[in-house]
């Protein structure tokens, strides 16, 4: 190498050398890199160190390679080409590969590396010819207005349109095709406007051209129709041409009758003369006048108005005739047209005669006071027709004398209470200060003493005039109650031209210090059946039965009830109050609650059945309190309780399994969640709910009822009822338990034991509960079953004297009891049935005489009938109509309580709510259905019948 320098450098020397001292020599003295023979003239004879190709040395070419070839522009690798071959950054993809620019390679140009694909300024073609990723982007070429603003035109604006990539116009309005109209615009842009519109049809103005009528021709001008030449139809005048182009000339004129154009147009016809009226002075009037100062205090009027009837002529006015038929002077004669002649002073045709040529009309009257033979009419001109009678006449008649004075077929028609019924009774001692006609006034219709009283005064019991005698000239007062006497209107032979008087016929009865159950006033003071709420008035009839207690001797009835009706006056009235009264229809068709009401109006109630039973069958009640000794002990019948109590009710909590209404069953009456349970009659959740019976009908409460079971003493035992198998707990017995109470008077100071007499079917339905007062109840079962059995109830707490209340609970229902032992000291069930005695039933029916019997016909049952040619009746009979049907309380022949066996069935006091119990059979039931134990019928609140009635006890 240090030799290849070294020459190098000799070289260079030696053309340093050489243009210093300005030596010259060939081109190729001194070839650097020559081939063969450069350097030689081209002779080849140089030497091969100076770069011959013949195997000379290249380094002697003078080229210094400095690596691989590279895109600059050098002969990197000094093999005589520049920038050729593989270089490092060309022949790869070029970094923006955006629009046109997409594909490009590196190349070497001009020793850079350049893309061979290089981008553009924008035009609009739909491609991206600047790279940037958007093709015509920037709106290439547009911007320049397009199209026109001429007329209605609107010129738009150039832009590139991306999706076409070609320029177009936009939003430019082009109307240059559109017709030209008649609008005052340049429609199809072309600086004019409405030239050369046509206008088609072009026929305007009048459809006819009859008559004055011309049909016109549209014209645009001003931007507007205009109807040109057009002659239109005007309102038709007499001017003998068709005005209105209908065809007719003058056709609304009636030129026979038009007084402006009669007969021909512009023919006017004139009024006629004038007539003085209205003045003061003979002669005057009816004159013909042109001024009111020729009428001498008169006006001059008008007389007729002109017509035209084919010419012209006149018609008189109102009030004006042409009497004389002079057309002249007009309408002369002053008269008003009425009509036809009447017979009145009057010219009422106005024919200048008055009352002339008429028929005497048929209005003159005969018959009564008038004749048998009406008159002829006679016309007196402004009297009218007058009839002229042989007898006295009234027109209208005014005289109350029996006669027919205005001879129209009536009698004294003038007198309207004449023939009506009255009442007013004048007193009769108009000295005493006593009411004499039972009208609550003293003196009223008496002759006044001076100064009659009038007004206030004659409602008080005052002198009010110091006459002595109160209310005296006062008029006469109605009578009151059953005291009212009754009587017509009828004329008074005193008093001719007077008003009729009432005279009486059927004088009043006397009053009745008392009064009577029967809606009347009985002692006539105004008042009706006052003391009837007491049920104390005659006709409330009662029956002692014992024990305190009475029941009405009859079957209750409404206060107005005759023999053959029961009445109207129900419970609703005021003043109407329940009775028991012989010889009325009983009261029925009614309902329970009804009938509780009717009592309870007269401080009563419905008889329980056990009352009602005993009053039939003639059983004395106990009186409470009952006395019960030390020993031995006392005996009670059961059904001889002073008072009972149903319990239970709907159920109230549906969510618990407890039978909150003591029926045996949970959950009944409550609503069903999901579906009714069907199987009610046991304690399982059937539809699986939670519920136990939901939707199952609710049972109604518990309470004690008649029961018959063989062997029982007195009227009947009692059960505790429904038997549902209900069971109450001794601790809610007290509120829970239907209960039987007595009041007993303990009369020794000592420990009391209770027995009960009780039947019981099974173990379920055999327990009951005794207390006394307020004190927790004790309890007892019986130990045999199906059978009447004394069972020890238990002790009452401490020591025991004084009145007590001894309760009786039911324990389980469908349990019996018959009687209750109350003993001072040890007994057994064995020794109480020893000592027992059993008390007879009472009679069967109400009987007055052996009533163990049936005796058909005693009552009013099926087999007693009205009448034997009649067949069966079941007729309803007026209370107490038999004489031995009855319950023979007290003396036989005076007392007894009537038609409990038979007539009409009885409502007694429910068991429990809605459940109501009927007793006593009626008209159409056998033996055994009117007979005093039979207990069948229950019924609800909302029954009723017609051989249902009831009886009050109290």
């Amino acid at each position: 190498m240090s030799s290849l320098w070294m020459r190098a450098l000799v070289a260079l020397g030696v053309l340093v050398l050489g243009a210093a001292s300005q030596l010259s020599c060939s081109v190729n003295d001194y070839c650097l890199n020559c081939d063969n023979g450069d350097g030689d003239g081209g002779m080849g004879s140089g030497d091969a160190n100076d770069g011959g190709g013949s195997g000379g040395d290249a380094i002697d070419a003078g080229c210094i390679p400095t690596g691989p070839e590279e895109c600059d522009g050098e002969d990197n690798d000094c093999n005589g080409l520049v920038d050729d071959g593989n270089q490092p950054g060309v022949g790869v993809l070029c970094a923006n590969q955006n629009g046109v620019c997409a594909g490009g390679l590196t190349v070497c140009q001009n020793g850079s590396i350049k893309c061979d694909k290089m981008g553009s300024p924008e035009t609009c073609n739909g491609l991206d010819d600047n790279c940037s990723g958007a093709p015509d982007e920037g709106d290439p070429g547009g911007g320049a207005k397009c199209g026109t603003d001429l007329g209605e035109c609107v010129a738009g604006q150039f832009h590139c349109d991306a999706t076409t990539g070609t320029v177009e116009c936009f939003g430019f309005i082009d109307h240059r095709m559109d017709p030209e109209l008649c609008d005052a615009k340049d429609n199809d842009c072309d600086g004019n406007f409405d030239e050369n519109v046509v206008i088609t049809p072009s026929a305007c103005g009048p459809t006819t051209d009859v008559g004055l009528c011309v049909i016109g021709s549209l014209s645009c001008q001003g931007g507007a129709q205009i109807c040109m030449g057009a002659v239109f139809p005007k309102f038709e005048i007499c001017n003998n041409l068709d005005d209105d182009c209908d065809g007719m000339d003058d056709e609304i004129f009636n030129k026979a009758t038009d007084i402006q154009n009669c007969v021909n147009c512009g023919v006017v016809c004139q009024p006629k003369s004038k007539t003085c009226i209205n003045s003061p002075t003979m002669g005057v009037n009816g004159t013909t006048c042109t001024m009111d100062s020729q009428c001498s205090g008169g006006t001059c009027a008008v007389n007729s108005q002109p017509r035209c009837m084919n010419g012209c002529t006149f018609a008189c006015n109102a009030g004006f005739q042409n009497l004389d038929g002079n057309a002249a002077n007009g309408c002369e004669y002053r008269c008003f047209a009425t009509g036809a002649e009447e017979c009145d002073g009057a010219d009422n045709d106005c024919d200048g005669n008055t009352d002339e040529g008429l028929t005497p009309p048929p209005l003159c009257l005969a018959g009564g006071e008038c004749g048998t033979t009406a008159p002829a009419a006679q016309c007196t001109g402004p009297g009218g027709w007058t009839c002229t009678y042989p007898g006295v006449t009234q027109f209208p008649e005014t005289l109350c004398d029996g006669k027919n004075n205005d001879c129209d077929a009536n009698i004294d028609e003038n007198q309207p209470k004449l023939t009506q019924a009255c009442s007013e009774v004048p007193e009769t001692i108009c000295t005493a200060a006593v009411d004499n006609d039972n009208d609550g006034f003293i003196n009223d219709g008496c002759p006044a003493s001076g100064p009659a009283e009038t007004g206030a005064d004659c409602a008080d019991a005052v002198d009010d005039d110091g006459d002595t005698l109160v209310n005296d000239g006062c008029p006469a007062r109605e009578e009151r109650g059953v005291c009212k006497s009754s009587g017509t209107y009828t004329c008074d032979p005193m008093n001719l031209n007077g008003p009729a008087k009432c005279t009486i016929t059927m004088p009043g009865q006397n009053p009745d210090p008392g009064e009577t159950c029967d809606f009347k006033d009985n002692d006539c003071d105004g008042q009706t059946d006052e003391g009837g709420a007491t049920g104390d008035l005659a006709g409330q009839e009662w029956v002692d039965i014992g024990g305190g207690l009475q029941m009405m001797k009859y079957e209750a009835s409404k206060p107005d009830a005759t023999a053959t009706d029961q009445g109207t006056r129900g419970t609703s009235d005021t003043n109407a109050f329940t009775c028991s009264r012989q010889g009325v229809l009983p009261w029925t068709n009614i309902k329970y609650p009804d009938a509780v009401a009717a009592c309870a109006k007269i401080g009563a109630t419905l008889c329980s059945e056990v009352q009602w039973h005993r009053g039939c069958s003639v059983i004395t009640s106990p009186t409470f309190p009952l006395a019960v000794p030390g020993t031995p002990g006392t005996f009670i019948e059961a059904e001889n309780y002073e008072t009972t109590a149903y319990a239970g009710a709907a159920e109230t909590v549906c969510t618990g399994a407890v039978d909150n209404d003591l029926d045996g069953r949970v959950n009944d009456g409550c609503p069903s969640s999901g579906a009714p349970e069907t199987n009610c009659t046991n304690a399982t959740d059937d539809d699986g709910d939670t519920l136990v019976n939901d939707g199952c009908v609710a049972l109604g409460p518990h309470a004690w009822v008649e029961d018959y079971t063989t062997g029982f003493s007195g009227i009947g035992a009692l059960e505790a009822t429904p038997n549902l198998g209900a069971t109450i707990d001794i601790t809610t017995a007290t509120t829970q338990a239907p209960r039987l109470d007595y009041t007993i008077n303990f009369t020794s100071g000592a420990s009391y034991v209770v027995w009960v007499k009780m039947f019981a079917n099974s173990n379920v339905n055999d327990r009951v509960y005794v207390s006394l007062d307020s004190a927790a109840p004790t309890t007892g079962t019986a130990t045999t079953f199906g059978s009447w059995h004394w069972v020890n109830a238990g002790a009452l707490s401490g020591t025991v004297s004084g009145q007590h209340t001894l309760h009786v609970y039911m324990g389980e229902d469908g349990v019996k009891i018959d009687k209750i032992y109350i003993i001072n000291g040890a007994t057994t069930a064995g020794a109480i049935g020893t000592a027992e005695t059993i008390n007879g039933k009472g009679g069967k029916w109400a009987f007055a005489t052996n009533p163990n019997n049936y005796q058909m016909g005693t009552c009013n049952g099926d087999d007693y009938d009205t009448s034997a040619q009649n067949g069966d009746q079941d007729d309803i009979l007026a209370t107490g109509a038999l004489a031995s049907c009855k319950a023979a309380w007290g003396t036989q022949a005076t007392d007894g309580i009537f038609d409990m066996s038979g007539n009409v069935k009885e409502w007694t006091l429910a068991h429990v709510p809605g459940e109501n119990p009927v007793r006593g059979g009626a008209s159409n039931n056998t033996p055994e259905g009117i007979s005093c134990p039979l207990n069948f019928t229950l019924a609800d609140d909302e029954f009723f019948f017609p051989n249902i009635g009831f009886r009050c006890c109290r």
